[in-house]
């Protein structure tokens, strides 16, 4: 396996910010080897001829075309692709700082961590459109995060542009778990029970502003998602330490009852209110079943394909 990195970049509908995302790729320093790999999951606002256009002068650049399936999937198939040790994952509408590659990957190989990550800002536009983008705040310092699992199983403070991963703990985790729609948290906590983490303390990318037509501003699609792959992942892990799973049905009881509290309210909050209480007390039986019974409070939301398959079944 060659030692470089392969950035891994999914998009869907990003038209307006693929120019600023792919002038960030072209400008990463470092003298490491790369290469681009760009997953379109269907998108329909021309997204792929945009790709075709500002890449044409990306070296070692692949652009793969699919159905639209979800995140988890199209992060799953770049990586399939990857040719090098390091997987570099950046979301469709993230800009990189300009050392962000180089930071991550000095962490992982001072500490031999197994994924490494930093911070976010935020950018915006100016006239015409153009991306305007900060100097990148923090430091270099690092600090190895030597059980990563405890913190995750509490909480997902990171989105997959803020981390690379070593493309063997990838694989051997699972990648991203197809049966949760968005990728993110799953793909945290199956990395988390197997490796150490290195945390870079300064912005590694910068988050575009606030749009209905991005994942991240559907609160209810994300906590839904958060306690799916957490559900799974215990499904998946039976032998977790006791202090472990408790702790992951607490925190997947007290986040739907902190949504139904604010959002739904009336007798809808009740069955929220008996799984909290639960939850806290360690009264639960089954956790996996238990963090499933959380999921309908978060509404109506989008699921994998292979989630509704499931369901249909």
């Amino acid at each position: 396996m060659s030692d470089g990195v392969t950035f891994i970049i999914t998009v869907y509908n990003k038209a307006r910010y693929l120019p600023a995302v792919i002038a960030a790729l072209k400008s990463q320093q470092g003298p490491f080897k790369r290469e681009f790999i760009f997953v379109d999951d269907g998108s329909s606002d021309g997204s792929a001829e945009i790709l075709r256009r500002e890449a044409r002068n990306l070296p070692n650049t692949t652009i793969v075309t699919q159905a639209n399936s979800g995140p988890a999937i199209a992060t799953n198939r770049g990586a399939a692709l990857a040719r090098y040790r390091y997987l570099k994952l950046v979301d469709g509408d993230d800009v990189l700082a300009p050392d962000a590659a180089a930071l991550l990957l000095d962490a992982m190989k001072q500490t031999r961590a197994g994924l490494a990550f930093g911070k976010a800002g935020d950018y915006g536009f100016g006239d015409g459109g153009r991306a305007l983008v900060p100097p990148p705040k923090g430091d270099s310092a690092i600090q190895e995060i030597s059980d990563p699992l405890w913190d995750a199983l509490s909480l997902c403070t990171i989105n997959p542009s803020m981390m690379m991963v070593r493309k063997d703990i990838f694989r051997q985790a699972g990648g991203a778990d197809e049966r949760v729609f968005i990728q993110d948290y799953s793909l945290w906590l199956r990395c988390a029970a197997i490796t150490t983490f290195a945390r870079v303390e300064r912005d590694i990318c910068f988050l575009p502003p606030p749009s209905t037509e991005r994942l991240s501003q559907s609160k209810a699609q994300i906590l839904h998602d958060i306690n799916l792959a957490l559900a799974l992942f215990l499904e998946d892990n039976p032998k977790l330490p006791r202090p472990y799973i408790n702790r992951a049905a607490r925190r997947a009881a007290a986040r739907a009852w902190l949504w139904a509290r604010r959002e739904r309210g009336g007798l809808e909050i009740v069955p929220a209110l008996l799984r909290y209480a639960a939850g806290v007390t360690g009264v639960v039986g089954d956790e996996p079943s238990f963090i499933r019974s959380t999921l309908n409070v978060y509404g109506q939301v989008r699921v994998a394909p292979s989630d509704a398959e499931e369901a249909r079944g």
